[in-house]
């Protein structure tokens, strides 16, 4: 599966609220992703599912990334102190 919506950049946030990074865990079962974290730099961040979106691709598939390293980038919104992902894409 191959998900290609975004060119990557390094690390970081900037001020269109994305980070690109290494997906360090994955959490819920199969393709019902609650969540996932996110290493870009020294910095780890934890991101919800948001359940309105459609981000094109199963979410059973950020274990791919997980497992092999492929970078992953995130564009997020904040919620009430959490952050969302909008749109996760291959780097």
């Amino acid at each position: 599966v191959v998900v290609a919506v975004l060119a990557g950049c390094e690390g970081g946030e900037d001020d269109s609220n994305e980070f690109t990074g290494l997906i360090i865990d994955v959490r819920g079962r199969g393709n019902n992703v609650r969540s996932f974290t996110l290493r870009s730099g020294d910095q780890t961040y934890d991101f919800s599912i948001a359940p309105e979106v459609d981000y094109g691709f199963q979410l059973g598939h950020l274990r791919t990334h997980q497992s092999s390293l492929f970078p992953v980038r995130c564009k997020f919104e904040r919620r009430q102190g959490r952050l969302y992902a909008l749109e996760i894409a291959d780097v």
